[in-house]
């Protein structure tokens, strides 16, 4: 069995090709207003990287690819950039998970795929001005709302009945 990593309150500045590793059947945990400055999370096979109970930020990181993050009663905020190229699921479990803008103008680029799991509690994404790159996908029950979002046409699926996107 591999021990958890857990980032706990503070800054934690990574070099632009440091990475952050849960390895198989591990988990990393970013925890109590933990702030991760560049680099790359990533995960190996079962291993998972859990955002959970209180507010996180990421500002440059990297998603790799096959990479997941799971949003669970908490609040992810991303700064300036966000490169998604493996799977971000917010929501599945009580409470609220959020996808949050820190910054006027957002950027989600990457080939990965954003779930909206509003199936025991509220899954959303807001903020400012949001743009996804055209090879993002987002799916479940979706909540957007922002001042403004650029979502290309084959970035959406509404794969349910009752998937919206709203102004503010």
């Amino acid at each position: 069995m591999v021990a958890p990593l857990s980032f706990e309150s503070g800054l934690y500045e990574n070099s632009a090709t440091g990475v952050i590793q849960a390895l198989a059947g591990s988990t990393v945990s970013l925890n109590n207003d933990s702030r991760i400055l560049n680099g790359t999370l990533t995960s190996v096979g079962s291993g998972v990287i859990n955002a959970v109970n209180a507010n996180q930020y990421l500002t440059n990181v990297t998603l790799s690819a096959g990479s997941n993050l799971r949003v669970q009663n908490d609040a992810l905020y991303a700064n300036t950039t966000l490169t998604n190229n493996g799977t971000i699921t917010l929501g599945g479990s009580a409470g609220t998970a959020d996808l949050r803008s820190e910054s006027p103008n957002l950027t989600i680029s990457g080939t990965g795929t954003i779930v909206l799991d509003n199936s025991l509690g509220a899954a959303r994404i807001f903020g400012g001005n949001i743009t996804f790159g055209s090879n993002q996908s987002l799916r479940g029950g979706v909540s957007l709302a922002s001042t403004r979002r650029s979502l290309p046409t084959t970035a959406f699926s509404r794969p349910t009945a009752g998937a919206a996107c709203r102004s503010t």
